[in-house]
């Protein structure tokens, strides 16, 4: 099964805002804090979709979840 761009673009975004989220941190620490491995990390920013497990961990941490899932921010 082939991956949509817009599946691509969640594992992007979900790079992006754990870095937002935890701007001192470099890839191994963040892999660290979320449980999971630093080429785990390095595969989001290519366009694969994190798991349940680590996005959950990122909402946990602060995380836009809606963000990351749609592109659309909460309406705070």
């Amino acid at each position: 099964m082939s991956r949509r761009k817009s599946d691509e673009k969640i594992g992007k975004r979900a790079y992006v805002a754990v870095h937002n989220l935890l701007p001192d941190k470099n890839d191994p620490q963040i892999a660290q804090l979320l449980g999971c491995k630093r080429q785990a990390i390095h595969m989001w920013s290519k366009g694969e979709t994190p798991s349940g497990i680590y996005l959950q961990r990122m909402c946990e941490l602060g995380a836009d979840i809606d963000w990351i899932l749609t592109g659309r921010r909460k309406n705070t």
